[in-house]
């Protein structure tokens, strides 16, 4: 009977040692895998770097990780359309100055006679209050 409890107890410390091997060994081989992909990010790091030097000498010092960086690139499609949008406005109000030009007038020369003919047209006591200043405000 002596002998059951010292063979039970040896096959606990062997379960033991066993286990704490076991534990020794996935604790290398996460610390292996996590070197790895420390390495990995490391060198991806070095290789953003020359992008993120461009992009602060280009007035973007807000952006200090990839997430940010990938957030403003969401951005870039909307805001490319509304250049698009802005560049028509454009040229459809360059086009309207030349025509103004073709006339021989300019636009504040166009907005003052604009303003005297309209002034003019309304005659001061008919229309109710609100109108007689408007007369008002528009005469030189």
């Amino acid at each position: 009977m002596t002998a059951s409890p010292i063979r039970e107890r040896e096959q606990r410390r062997g379960l033991i040692l066993g286990l704490t091997l076991a534990e020794i060994l996935l604790l290398l081989t996460l610390t292996a895998e996590l070197k790895i992909w420390q390495d990995r990010a490391n060198a991806a790091e070095e290789q953003l770097k020359p992008l993120q030097q461009v992009l602060y000498e280009g007035g973007a010092v807000d952006i200090t990780g990839v997430q940010q960086l990938v957030e403003r690139f969401k951005l870039l499609p909307d805001l490319e359309a509304e250049k698009t949008a802005l560049k028509g406005e454009a040229a459809k109000r360059a086009e309207k100055s030349e025509l103004f030009k073709s006339l021989g007038l300019d636009s504040a020369q166009t907005l003052h006679s604009f303003s005297t003919a309209q002034a003019s047209e309304i005659g001061p006591n008919d229309p109710p209050p609100v109108l007689k200043r408007a007369v008002d405000v528009l005469s030189p």
